[in-house]
C-alpha cells in the first residue's frame, strides 16, 4: 500500500525597503516583488556603462600577417582605466571559446588610452570585450563580445 504525503509550504518574506538595481528584485505596493529593469545606479553611486568597442567592429575577418591586431573603443566619462579582455577558439581545447570552458585567455587591466594593439595567435576566430574602471577601482559594465577572426 502506498501513501501520498502532501506538503504545504508557507513563506512569509517580510520586506522593509527593497530597491535592488543591476538586474536585481524591486518591491511594488501590494508586497508583489517584481524584476527591476537594468539601471546602472548602485547604492555606492553610478556605475560607469559599458565603453562603446569602434574597432574592430563585430564579425571583421583580417587576412593580414603578421596578426596585428588593433582594438579601438570610446572613452567613458569618470573613469580612470580600462580593462580589456581577449578571447580565443581554440587556444584552451578544440571547438570552444576558452571562456567557455571556465578560464581566461588574455586580461589587459590598468589601459589609460582607449586603443591596444597585440598580435594575435593564429588563423582563427577570436574575440573581445572592454569596460571601464572608475578612479574607486570599481569595474563599469562590461561591453558585450565583438568577434573577428583570421584566415591566415
Amino acid at each position: 500500500m502506498k501513501t501520498r504525503f502532501t506538503a504545504i509550504v508557507s513563506v512569509t518574506v517580510l520586506v522593509l525597503t527593497c530597491t535592488l538595481l543591476v538586474g536585481g528584485w524591486t518591491r511594488q505596493s501590494g508586497g508583489m516583488l517584481t524584476r527591476a529593469s537594468f539601471d546602472y545606479s548602485s547604492a555606492q553611486g553610478e556605475v560607469l556603462p559599458p565603453p562603446a568597442q569602434l574597432y574592430p567592429a563585430d564579425g571583421t575577418t583580417f587576412s593580414h600577417f603578421p596578426r596585428q591586431t588593433v582594438l579601438v573603443w570610446e572613452k567613458v566619462p569618470d573613469s580612470s582605466s580600462y580593462t580589456v579582455e581577449i578571447d580565443c577558439y581554440h587556444c584552451c581545447t578544440g571547438d570552444a571559446w576558452c571562456t567557455d570552458e571556465g578560464r581566461q585567455w588574455r586580461l589587459i587591466p590598468g589601459l589609460t588610452k582607449t586603443v591596444y594593439a597585440f598580435q594575435f595567435v593564429g588563423a582563427q576566430p577570436g574575440r573581445w570585450r572592454v569596460w571601464a574602471v572608475g578612479a574607486d577601482g570599481v569595474a563599469g559594465a562590461k561591453s558585450e563580445w565583438s568577434q573577428f577572426s583570421y584566415t591566415r
